[in-house]
């Protein structure tokens, strides 16, 4: 999983734009027990402004995870 974290921050370094990469990396922080980085990179998402669908799962993700 840490490969994978590395490079989806290395993708979105390129495109901070990539939602989709963020959405994963926000996934794979929580189950790694990084749940504060992961609030932090889903509101950094929203901050973007995605469409609709993905701003209301970063809006839920960071409900659940504040919990």
């Amino acid at each position: 999983m840490e490969q994978a974290i590395f490079y989806l921050r290395k993708s979105m370094e390129l495109d901070e734009l990539y939602f989709q990469a963020r959405r994963n990396l926000i996934t794979l922080l929580y189950k790694t027990q990084r749940k504060q980085e992961a609030i932090r990179q889903a509101q950094k998402l929203i901050a973007l402004k995605p469409d609709g669908k993905l701003l209301k799962w970063a809006k839920t993700a960071i409900e659940k995870m504040s919990r």
